[in-house]
């Protein structure tokens, strides 16, 4: 166990709220003792009106309710959770307890039996260090996990299942030994193992302290001189009480403690009003038929089971309406109107989840746009930190796509933002406008670039002094290239086509009269000079037959040549007019 130096005060310093004038006391409520026990971390249910304290060990817890009566004594954990336990918080969303150790081993826990659900350890990322000693822990309004490190005097920021921290601030507190958050609001209060407090927000901005005696929020007299250390720092459900426990001590104690006031605007929710006769902050009263303060329902008694709770928290699987309080459980019967047990305010019946069936504002029914209950400005249906399902803009960055390439879409506590991409992006069609000019746009001057490139003059922005290389080039020139291919086929025919008729008729003109050899009225006979009378074909009557046939062949083949060579200049005169055209 970390030994822990004796502070001897009668009271200890915490700040509550920016720009207080005076100090606001927190006077003793009520001291318990915790013989035999080393009370270290611990969350307050608000379902069953119970505060669940932890030793420092990790094997056994006590249990209180929210007046600080002992519901149940020391008994052993289920499964021992590991030695050095420093910090525990509620998560009203999924209904389970959460404890850190100093390892920043995070282990959820059923809130009832304390039985382990599930452990993962906390690291770090590249720009933010792994805590070396994690040593207080709670849940932000946002859902995610606030852990704080010990030596390095940082607060961390993880999802609420993650392991890599997304953010982190550095206090001025050293020696960070619990942290907790005030309900209802975005302030963390941070205590040291010294006796110093300070309140912060959650984005990291100081709100007061840190702070000793005499400043922010005064703890009132106790019974006992040694204040060292500040463990089990938490707000006690609706009431507005403060606990923490002294582990210094020969006899071990923990303190509630109440509000102090002088006045109505002293007492802030939770709390309902300023007693001015006591000089006390008044809180709701759990079991007076009364809906005050935080309290979710109140139905006239403290009985647990019927729809609410000791705690005066609506039970799972019950609605409650009316004061006093009358519950009973909802029904999905409906698709667009009000299920059965619901009101218009809270009009669709939730029936899964950790406190289902319950009436919600609206319901998440799809992965797409327009849950059950939400409009278009507001589509997707996500449950907040204190377990309220709301309608909001986006959850995600890909939420907020405004199907604008040239724009960075981005989801912020889940509101949507664009932001104007530089001018000279590259987009589809050319180059983003810049700001103010959200458009997709070809470039033609370098000036549309970012600052070191240029204008191609494909009209898309290159680097300055690149290389743009023959293909482009080439690509622009090879289509009127091209086109020029079917003139160079045509001309071809052109110059093949007039000599070969030329020459292939006077072929056949001189074979001619060789065939007709011998024909009565080829005149004198010269064509057929040298040739022997005996031996040619047509000799003697039978050839005088042939002859007719050889005048009738000849006849018809002039005729072929003839029809061939029209045709082909026919063919020709086509082609070249397809050409004209389609010049």
């Amino acid at each position: 166990m970390r030994q822990r130096p004796l502070l001897v005060a009668a009271t200890l310093a915490l700040a509550w709220a920016a720009g207080a004038a005076s100090a606001q006391t927190y006077p003793l409520f009520r001291t318990v003792d915790a013989p035999m026990f080393t009370p270290q971390a611990s969350f307050y249910n608000p379902v069953r009106d119970e505060l669940v304290v932890i030793a420092y060990d990790g094997t056994n817890a006590q249990i209180y309710n929210a007046a600080g009566d002992l519901l149940r004594a020391t008994a052993a954990l289920p499964t021992p959770l590991g030695t050095e336990v420093d910090g525990a918080a509620y998560d009203g969303v999924t209904a389970v307890g959460v404890v850190v150790r100093h390892n920043c081993e995070v282990i959820e826990l059923d809130p009832v039996t304390l039985a382990i659900l599930s452990s993962r350890v906390l690291g770090g990322s590249g720009t933010i260090a792994a805590p070396t000693l994690c040593a207080g822990v709670d849940i932000g309004t946002g859902g995610t996990l606030f852990v704080a490190d010990y030596f390095s005097a940082r607060v961390l920021e993880y999802p609420r299942t993650g392991t890599t921290p997304v953010r982190e601030f550095t206090t001025a507190v050293m020696g960070i030994d619990n942290l907790a958050r005030a309900p209802g609001t975005d302030l963390l209060m941070i205590a040291s193992n010294q006796g110093q407090f300070a309140i912060y927000r959650e984005s990291g901005a100081l709100v007061s302290g840190p702070s000793l005696l005499g400043t922010g929020i005064v703890l009132g007299a106790h019974t006992r001189t040694n204040m060292a250390g500040s463990d089990g720092l938490t707000f006690v459900g609706t009431s507005g009480r403060l606990w923490f426990c002294d582990h210094n001590d020969t006899v071990m104690s923990c303190y509630l403690q109440t509000r102090g006031c002088a006045a109505a605007s002293d007492c802030p929710l939770p709390f309902i009003g300023c007693d001015v006769s006591t000089g006390l902050c008044q809180s709701a009263v759990c079991g007076d038929g009364r809906i005050q303060g935080g309290e979710e329902c109140d139905d006239g008694g403290l009985v647990a089971g019927d729809g609410c709770s000791g705690g005066c928290v609506v039970e799972p699987g019950f609605v409650c309406t009316g004061e006093p309080s009358m519950c009973g459980t909802c029904m999905d019967d409906t698709a667009f109107g009000t299920d059965t047990g619901c009101t218009m305010t809270r009009p669709h019946c939730r029936t899964t989840g950790p406190r289902a069936p319950a009436c919600e504002v609206c319901i998440d029914s799809s992965p797409d746009l327009g849950d059950l209950g939400c409009t278009p400005a507001a589509p997707f249906c996500l449950r907040n930190a204190m377990g309220v399902n709301v309608c909001v803009e986006c959850n995600v960055d890909i939420d907020c796509d405004d199907r604008t390439e040239c724009t960075t879409d981005i989801c912020t506590a889940n509101v949507c933002g664009h932001t104007s991409r530089p001018a000279g992006d590259v987009c589809s069609s050319g180059v983003c406008g810049g700001p103010g000019d959200d458009r997709c746009v070809e470039c033609v001057t370098d000036a549309q670039c970012a600052p070191g490139f240029v204008c191609h003059p494909g009209r898309f922005c290159m680097p300055a002094g690149a290389d743009a290389g023959p293909v482009p080039d080439a690509f622009f020139v090879l289509p009127d290239a091209s086109i020029e291919l079917p003139d160079a086929a045509l001309v071809e025919p052109d110059a093949a086509l007039p000599p070969l008729p030329d020459a292939a008729i006077p072929t056949v003109d001189a074979a001619t009269p060789m065939r007709d050899a011998g024909r009565s009225d080829a005149g004198p006979g010269a064509p057929d000079a040298g040739m022997d009378a005996a031996a040619s074909p047509d000799a003697g009557p039978i050839a005088g037959s042939f002859v007719g046939g050889a005048v009738c062949s000849a006849s018809t083949s002039h005729s072929g040549s003839r029809a061939a060579w029209v045709s082909i200049l026919v063919a020709l005169g086509l082609v070249l007019a397809r050409r004209r055209t389609n010049r």
